[in-house]
């Protein structure tokens, strides 16, 4: 896990790490995965074909506690 402390820097390691598939740490912010997903039944939404969907990377986001509490009024007032 990469911890970052400048948005510059977290900015380059979040490129950097997805290649190597590393969980990225943004202190105070939050933190980004990459998880696998499996392919999966799919719906053309114009047509309503059904169709199977590849296999796929994606990028989840985890909020940080004091970013929440901030978000939600619960943290301290700045």
């Amino acid at each position: 896990m990469k911890i970052c402390t400048t948005p510059l820097n977290g900015l380059l390691n979040f490129v950097l790490c997805w290649r190597s598939r590393e969980d990225i740490l943004i202190s105070g912010f939050g933190k980004f995965c990459v998880k696998d997903k499996n392919d999966r039944r799919g719906r053309n939404p114009s047509t309503g074909e059904d169709m199977m969907l590849g296999a796929r990377r994606v990028v989840t986001f985890k909020c940080s506690r004091p970013l929440k509490q901030k978000l939600n009024g619960k943290g301290k007032k700045s």
